[in-house]
């Protein structure tokens, strides 16, 4: 099961047996490829637990076994041999102290794709300055070294004294599915969504624009709220198509491969913008061109007009018309670029960054 990592029953078993533990708010094993990759060559054995609350198996009474697992690994942490842990909270989660003294005892590591550190957005609204001083005492003292998705990340920390430039590396999320991008694949007028169906990923401007544009195809793949709506869309315009959910690299990579750009429409708002972007990287990879929003993740993923687009928000249907128009010269020529910049991702192209919690 996703989730249980280490069998924490008998892990007292091998005194020898050199381990990471990954805990993150809400489980994301896929934003540890690299890391993964890292502990293989190195002979650490990773296990991936969850923060989850109390209340998270009322809305979610499936994940109940794995619910359990992560409550029992909480529960005998403070007693388990000293090991490395990657510590994945946004701030200024109110939890901190409390956890801070469950891993007191271990090596702690701090993984952040936040890049608001200056008191002007929230993930979690601190309840007081104290608050504050509690999390900056944590990342310059507390923690042995963080790892900052993106540059973003790393220089807000540093400029806001939430660490020194030498405790904070940045290592971006990766893939490991080995693609190979069809060869001499000509440009269409077709364009294709992978994520969440969410009103700050902008699918509705996404789908109006399309319903407009007939002779532009438009592929989503994903769920989430706005699935309905999606659906409705498909029905209604022969141009735009709904795959549904799709799980795994490997499984979208094909979708990917059938079309010319990748569009990601993010839109910001108080409490979240695109810190990253796997679609990006991934369809880059596969040989597809993204359009995207030029929020952080974006920016730093793609150099504007030499390998993708980068746009303002509220102009994202000029950027699919100005792509729709380029020639095929200039497409092939951004294609192959953003097939490079993909495969920068890989995950052993990655792996080495993290080699400060081997240290």
């Amino acid at each position: 099961m996703e989730g249980e990592g280490i069998d924490v029953k008998t892990q007292h078993k091998d005194k020898t047996m050199k381990h990471i533990y990954v805990l993150h708010e809400y489980g994301a094993p896929t934003h540890y490829l690299a890391l993964q990759e890292l502990a293989d060559k190195n002979g650490y054995k990773v296990g991936y637990y969850e923060l989850w609350k109390w209340n998270f198996i009322i809305k979610h009474p499936n994940q109940w076994r794995k619910y359990i697992v992560n409550r029992f690994f909480w529960a005998i942490v403070p007693f388990l041999p000293t090991s490395k842990i990657v510590l994945g909270i946004a701030p200024y989660n109110k939890r901190l102290p409390r956890i801070m003294r469950k891993l007191r005892k271990h090596e702690v590591y701090y993984h952040t794709s936040y890049t608001c550190w200056d008191g002007t957005r929230f993930a979690h609204a601190p309840k007081s300055d104290h608050a504050i001083d509690d999390w900056k005492g944590f990342t310059k003292h507390y923690v042995k070294h963080i790892f900052a998705v993106s540059e973003k990340c790393k220089s807000e920390l540093v400029k806001n004294g939430f660490t020194s430039d030498e405790n904070v590396s940045t290592v971006n999320h990766s893939y490991n599915y080995d693609v190979e991008p069809e060869a001499n694949k000509g440009k269409s007028d077709s364009f294709i969504y992978v994520g969440r169906l969410i009103e700050e990923k902008g699918i509705k401007e996404l789908l109006d624009f399309f319903a407009s544009h007939p002779e532009l195809k438009f592929t989503i793949v994903g769920a989430g709220p706005l699935e309905e709506e999606v659906k409705q869309y498909a029905t209604q315009y022969g141009n735009i198509h709904y795959e549904g959910y799709i799980s795994g690299f490997k499984h979208i990579a094909p979708h990917y491969q059938k079309h010319s750009f990748l569009v990601l429409n993010s839109k910001k708002n108080a409490t979240w913008e695109e810190l990253f972007g796997m679609t990006i990287i991934e369809s880059m990879a596969c040989g597809c061109v993204p359009i995207c929003t030029n929020h952080p993740g974006p920016q730093e993923i793609i150099t504007n007009g030499a390998n993708g687009f980068l746009t303002e928000e509220g102009t994202i249907g000029d950027a699919i018309r100005n792509a729709a128009h380029i020639s095929e010269e200039e497409y092939q020529e951004l294609r192959g670029k953003a097939i490079q910049r993909g495969k920068e991702f890989q995950s052993q192209n990655i792996a080495s960054k993290w080699a400060a919690i081997l240290d």
